[in-house]
């Protein structure tokens, strides 16, 4: 069985929509969640995983190849097809792209700006140029 690796932070179910009697568009019977967490420090313990499998059937694959936003994503590195089903998550994910816009903001992230030296102010201590973030309090 083919097995999908996901560098994605968050899991993500694709499926088929198609209309109800009423014109709506609802979820269609094709329905595969490829597991997601990449990255995400879990309950019980500090070890996060890089890539996260996802066992699919070939039906499963069949109906995701046709699927435009599983294509994307593929293409974009975030999702990788792998035929053998006995593998690790974390060797796969390496030549993946690792970060995706909701992943958890790491040191590496700040080493481009100083942090602010008093919240109440931060708003004035950013750079000339830079875009002004929303501060909760």
């Amino acid at each position: 069985m083919p097995t999908i690796v996901s560098t994605a932070t968050c899991s993500t179910e694709f499926c088929d929509w198609k209309l109800s009697p009423g014109g709506l568009p609802i979820k269609g019977n094709n329905r595969v969640l490829i597991n997601g967490g990449a990255g995400v420090m879990r309950k019980r313990g500090l070890i996060t995983p890089l890539g996260v499998t996802t066992i699919v059937t070939l039906a499963e694959l069949d109906f995701l190849k046709t699927h435009q936003q599983f294509n994307d994503m593929v293409t974009m590195g975030y999702l990788k097809v792998v035929a053998d089903k006995k593998l690790d998550g974390d060797a796969v994910s390496k030549d993946m792209n690792n970060r995706d816009p909701a992943s958890p903001l790491m040191p590496q992230d700040f080493v481009d700006r100083p942090a602010p030296k008093n919240m109440a102010t931060a708003q004035a201590e950013l750079p000339p140029g830079s875009k002004p973030e929303k501060i909760k309090a």
